[in-house]
């Protein structure tokens, strides 16, 4: 017998990463009806509510979610168990939606609870569920992009129930807990309906009114939901356009509300076109280097947390985020932010270059000079001009984001032409996509005699500070608007009096980094 001795070509890295790393997307869906407590009226819908969404979200087409766990008619411990369990393994990659479908109600205190089978009205803080708690509970979960959705009402009405002694709803409490609403990249708490307001049932319909809306953006009307045409369709995507049709249902009696904080790509996709999901759903980081590189053994942290050690892989969420990177000794390597677009592999030291920004850089910007000064020369009241900017920055110790320059700047105006050679010495940091500098310049210019051939022109030295104010557009490219301030001790009249002369300069242009 006889055999190859070869082998299929192998994967890249960046597929090889794509195959083994994807993260898992997981739902709890809960729908209750019927209740044990007299008190409690059942609802209709419910139920259905939760089996429409369970099916949505496991859709391979659709939600594409690798594991949902849908329970009806479940009582406290059921549900208590199945959020537990949930727990146990999720990772910052992952996406998790906790969507539930039942009566809500609050106590003599205020507080609000959702309602299970047992649920007891006599007993409510050990027989029902503490929103407050739940909202709690949840943001501590591990995911960044995840989506608490609650169809349940606390007025009394609706798709709720309120004890006769319980005060009056006020309007302007909110439905997310204070310690909720320091949420991560990503997170969103949908409600049905806001403070005071029903959440309602429609027979019509055959499910509760936001539900049905919710699902008509996950599926029916895909395409309109899905307003910035990515493919898919997130949860504030689909709150938007389950909010404006339960308004309109319902005659402005029901109004959706919601609280999200959405950083970069981090809102959560719940349904889509599964290469879509995927770019939404993770950044791969990595490195394998030898020992003797300078990131063996380094650790990456973003936004605070430890997400592991180099050599290997780490997944990211996609969006803005703060990065550190410290030595095997816990020095610091690097820090700043960067931005991780989803599906992007991004080996280790081009994340440390990307945190660190732009060691060096060459801009090119329009510049209008104004004001008194050497304008007064000229029978213009601006000079139209540019500059040619050569920086260096350092990324190392205590001299972090300290930047040199050299400009080279021209101008005409009227008869008379301008040039000049300025350096500066400042700080520049970025923060998010943002880049702002501050610098001192110092340099000397040259004024063209103009009409008068014979004479010299004027050459004369100036200083003065510089402030700067960019957008970082990718990690090469960024644009920015500079004002500069110098000043100059300056015979302008020749009259042997000199005085200190003022000339600024603001320009607008673009920036190549590296």
């Amino acid at each position: 017998m006889q055999r190859d001795k070869a082998t299929r070509p192998a994967l890249s890295t960046a597929e090889a990463l794509r195959t083994t790393l994807e993260p898992r997307r997981r739902a709890v869906v809960i729908g209750v009806a019927d209740y044990l407590d007299p008190a409690f009226a059942p609802l209709k819908h419910a139920e259905a509510d939760a089996t429409a969404v369970g099916a949505l979200l496991a859709a391979d087409d659709a939600g594409g979610f690798d594991e949902v766990t849908v329970l009806t008619g479940a009582d406290r411990q059921d549900i208590t168990r199945a959020l537990q369990t949930v727990r146990r393994d999720l990772r910052r990659e992952d996406v998790l939606v906790v969507y539930f479908s039942g009566h809500g109600t609050a106590d003599v205190s205020g507080r609000r609870y959702l309602l299970t089978a047992d649920s007891r009205a006599r007993d409510l803080p050990g027989t029902a569920i503490d929103l407050t708690d739940l909202q709690d509970y949840f943001s501590e979960l591990a995911p960044a992009r995840k989506a608490l959705i609650v169809d349940a009402c606390f007025s009394g009405d609706g798709k709720s129930t309120r004890p006769p002694d319980a005060p009056p709803v006020d309007p302007h409490d909110p439905l997310v807990s204070a310690r909720a609403s320091a949420m991560s990249p990503g997170e969103s708490h949908l409600f049905a309906t806001s403070p005071g307001r029903p959440a309602r049932e429609d027979d019509q319909l055959g499910h509760a009114v936001y539900t049905w809306f919710l699902l008509d953006a996950l599926s029916w009307s895909f395409a309109e939901a899905d307003r910035d045409g990515d493919g898919v369709v997130t949860a504030y995507e689909a709150h938007d356009h389950a909010r404006g049709r339960t308004m309109d249902r319902t005659g402005g009696v029901q109004v959706p509300e919601a609280t999200f904080r959405v950083v970069g790509d981090g809102d959560l996709a719940l349904v889509g076109r599964p290469s879509a999901r995927t770019r939404r759903d993770r950044a791969l980081v990595y490195l394998y280097p030898p020992t003797s590189h300078v990131l063996h053994g380094a650790r990456i942290e973003v936004d605070g947390r430890d997400k592991g050690s180099l050599p290997g892989t780490l997944v990211v969420t996609p969006g803005m985020h703060h990065v550190r990177i410290l030595g095997p000794s816990g020095e610091l390597l690097a820090a700043g932010s960067a931005e991780l677009r989803g599906g992007a592999v991004v080996p280790a030291d081009a994340l440390v270059r990307m945190v660190d920004g732009p060691a060096g850089s060459v801009g090119v910007t329009a510049d209008v000079g104004f004001g008194q000064g050497l304008l007064d020369l000229t029978d213009t009241p601006a000079l139209m001009g540019g500059t040619v900017r050569l920086e260096r920055r350092d990324a190392d110790g205590v001299r972090r984001g300290l930047l040199r320059t050299l400009s080279v700047h021209g101008a005409v105006g009227d008869s008379r032409s301008f040039v000049g050679l300025t350096g500066g010495l400042g700080v520049q940091h970025d923060w998010r996509r943002l880049r702002w500098e501050t610098t001192l310049t110092a340099g000397g210019s040259h004024i063209s005699p103009g009409s008068q051939p014979d004479a010299l022109g004027w050459a004369y030295l100036h200083a003065g500070p510089q402030l700067g104010l960019g957008l970082v557009l990718t990690e090469t490219v960024s644009v920015g608007v500079r004002g500069t301030t110098a000043v100059s001790w300056l015979d302008r009249d020749l009259d042997g009096a000199p005085e200190w002369v003022v000339l600024p300069r603001v320009g607008l242009g673009l920036e190549w980094s590296h």
